[in-house]
């Protein structure tokens, strides 16, 4: 797939057009859930056997996000938490790229459906490269390696693009990238095409659609 400049037209169009849906999934969906905290992980710990090594081999921080016991507020983070904004995005969108890709898929079909530009809209699961790695208090000592699901839109000049609104979980800063930067910076091997019925699943959420 070819790149196309992040100062294109097409590119910053697309991050216009994108960001109400960005900002309506974090409004509506990620920032509710129980009270949490966010603190960083020592590299002692052990990791779980069937994954040592992959996180062994990792040069980056890990962080456990741990649940306040006596919650008192429906918001992960109160407007006076004192965890970072990067932090608070990564645990917003912990485990939940598939979650965002059924409440998103419904409205960019309408988006883009029968656009002079975007050819297509296609949902791809990618093995990542993280830039930091957050896990559940009750995962510690059985992690396991996870994967990844985006949006790539191609355009009909032959550009592409990858449309990632939970990438925040792996300290990735934004939510629109080139096709081939986000592939060099942050994806291990190919990106795999989501089956066909897997689609067809998130297809049929009329989640935003209206």
């Amino acid at each position: 797939m070819a790149a196309s400049s992040s100062t294109s037209p097409l590119y910053n169009r697309l991050l216009s057009e994108l960001k109400p849906l960005h900002d309506r999934l974090f409004d509506d969906v990620f920032k509710y859930g129980s009270p949490t905290t966010v603190e960083r992980r020592s590299r002692s710990q052990a990791f779980h056997p069937r994954a040592a090594a992959y996180f062994g081999a990792l040069n980056i921080d890990f962080y456990i996000v741990k649940t306040r016991s006596q919650p008192d507020t429906d918001r992960m983070f109160s407007e006076d938490s004192l965890v970072s904004e990067e932090l608070k995005r990564a645990a917003m969108t912990y485990n939940r790229c598939k979650e965002g890709a059924v409440a998103l898929s419904p409205a960019l079909e309408k988006m883009f459906g029968g656009d002079l530009e975007v050819e297509s809209v296609k949902q791809f699961n990618v093995d990542v490269k993280p830039l930091l790695h957050l896990f559940l208090e009750h995962e510690v000592g059985h992690e396991k390696i996870v994967t990844h699901d985006i949006f790539v839109i191609r355009a009909k000049n032959g550009s592409s693009f990858v449309f990632d609104p939970t990438g925040y979980q792996f300290g990735f800063n934004n939510y629109l990238w080139t096709y081939d930067e986000y592939k060099s910076r942050f994806v291990n091997g190919k990106p795999r095409p989501v089956c066909p019925e897997e689609e067809a699943r998130t297809r049929s959420s009329a989640a935003w659609a209206k």
